[in-house]
């Protein structure tokens, strides 16, 4: 999966909400299968799967609360008690702020994402039939998720561009 940080892995949110959506796509949309309905789908691997996704996206971690911690008077005097230079503390701080500000448009798709995605559960016959006409449509909450990450990807990109980091867009 990529690079393990010291509380988790990291920077998969969008890869992620890729999978789960392509996962549902592929396989829950037409499944007509109640064998592993009673469980909640948790047995089937597909649904395994879906919900290793929903798991990661749910407790992603949101940058722009993160870097507030570094802020806090609270962080400050920990860096006074080891010495630190006034200098220097305002300058990290300085930082830190231009991060929070840089993540928080990202962040609170995130969190828009996050209640999206408690509500799509795989089930079978995910897929939901209006008429013959029309034909097999995604759920409109699947629909919705969709757009945020597409959102959600754009800010990030543009986030990676301003850092001059565009090569990182690649491996999105």
């Amino acid at each position: 999966m990529g690079l393990r940080a010291p509380f988790g892995y990291v920077d998969y949110e969008y890869k992620m909400a890729v999978l789960f959506h392509t996962v549902l796509d592929t396989l829950c949309a037409h499944c007509h299968t109640n064998r592993d309905y009673r469980e909640g789908c948790k047995s089937c691997p597909a649904g395994i799967l879906i919900f290793a996704c929903r798991d990661y996206i749910l407790n992603a971690q949101e940058e722009d609360k993160h870097f507030e911690l570094y802020t806090t008077e609270e962080w400050i005097a920990g860096h006074r008690a080891r010495g630190y230079s006034e200098e220097r503390i305002e300058a990290e701080k300085q930082r830190d702020l231009e991060a929070v500000a840089d993540y928080k448009a990202e962040s609170n798709i995130l969190r828009e994402i996050k209640q999206c995605i408690r509500g799509i559960t795989p089930h079978p016959f995910f897929y939901i039939q209006y008429n013959k006409k029309r034909g097999y449509e995604r759920p409109k909450r699947l629909v919705k998720f969709m757009n945020l990450v597409g959102q959600y990807r754009e800010l990030m990109c543009e986030r990676l561009r301003k850092w001059g980091m565009p090569a990182l867009i690649e491996t999105l």
